[in-house]
């Protein structure tokens, strides 16, 4: 088993009140209300471009052998893809999000089971998809590579 560290902000204040994170980060999972726009927090939003500032600030670029994954579990994921892959450029190898625009809780829950069960930092990242996607019974979860 790997190491984990969880950082929980539920405010644009303590989202931004993080330090750098140093040590080698391999998924950043962003779990939140989204939109079109950008995603909602306690007391606001923040749209995709500070999301994507807000990471960067606490993410370091990665090196030639390093790889590193986003997963976006939110709403109108593929629209904040759209923003950030250009905007995280060097700071991620690959992204999983949502294929639809709107995904119930239930059903997210139980993709995110299931991927954390399945996924690994190695290729095919579309077999993981594709098993959970079956599992769902339509396309649920996407790969795009960063």
């Amino acid at each position: 088993g790997g190491r984990v560290k969880v950082f929980r902000a539920s405010t644009e204040k303590t989202l931004r009140s993080y330090s750098p994170y140093k040590s080698s980060v391999q998924y950043v999972h962003l779990a939140c209300p989204g939109g079109p726009q950008g995603i909602g927090l306690i007391g606001g939003r923040l749209d995709w471009r500070t999301v994507a500032s807000v990471l960067r600030k606490h993410l370091h670029k990665l090196g030639p052998n390093e790889k590193r994954i986003l997963v976006l579990s939110c709403c109108h994921s593929a629209d904040g893809l759209t923003v950030l892959h250009p905007a995280l450029d060097g700071y991620f190898t690959g992204y999983y999000y949502f294929a639809k625009a709107s995904v119930p809780f239930a059903m997210a829950i139980t993709v995110w089971a299931m991927f954390y069960h399945k996924k690994t930092l190695a290729d095919p990242h579309g077999r993981v998809c594709s098993s959970i996607n079956g599992f769902c019974g339509s396309s649920v979860l996407a790969f795009k590579n960063g």
